[in-house]
């Protein structure tokens, strides 16, 4: 008898499913193996625990969010950037965003922790440069931003209000603006 192969990227596939279907709740090998119509043999084969599987799906989604991770110039520009894919990603995918965000089982505080990192500059191995916005303040910022981000998203899903690509631009920039008045 011929057993089916799955490969890492079906494997992932069937995983983000499960969690749009059901959140994280039901994140285990053996759903998503019943997801895929197979055994959770090759789960293991791919990856040593479902936590790795967890992290190279956040990793997977990161990629979808926009976010990139490479070292590049970390300035507030860069970081409405980040937070205007955030948001798109949380419209274009609103199961998904509550999933990750807002079930306890999901990878919000996993998400946050990264990207609060990112933003200080200690997810890169190169120096910041000087457009960068100082250590202090990166967390605030970060805080703030990801609040209104969330926010924005939140509020347009449930049709509450509506923005254009431009004011939502101009809006995560305001509010930019008004961190940097208050300090």
């Amino acid at each position: 008898m011929r057993h089916k192969v799955y490969t890492k990227e079906q494997i992932i596939k069937a995983a983000r499913e499960l969690v749009i279907e059901s959140g994280f709740e039901h994140f285990t090998a053996r759903n998503i193996a019943k997801k895929m119509g197979g055994s959770t043999q090759p789960i293991y084969m791919h990856f040593k625990s479902m936590k790795e599987l967890k992290l190279t799906l956040m990793d997977s989604l990161r990629q979808e969010i926009g976010v990139d991770r490479s070292p590049v110039v970390q300035n507030e520009q860069k970081l409405v950037d980040d937070l205007n894919g955030y948001i798109a990603f949380g419209q274009k995918n609103p199961q998904l965003f509550k999933a990750l965000f807002f079930d306890d089982s999901g990878l919000g505080e996993l998400v946050y922790q990264q990207s609060l990192a990112y933003c200080n500059g200690s997810d890169s191995q190169e120096e910041t440069n000087k457009e960068s916005f100082p250590a202090d303040q990166a967390k605030r910022h970060h805080d703030y931003l990801w609040s209104v981000a969330t926010g924005i998203t939140l509020l347009t899903n449930s049709g509450l209000i509506e923005l254009t690509d431009d004011a939502q631009q101009k809006l995560l920039n305001q509010f930019l603006n008004v961190l940097r008045l208050s300090e």
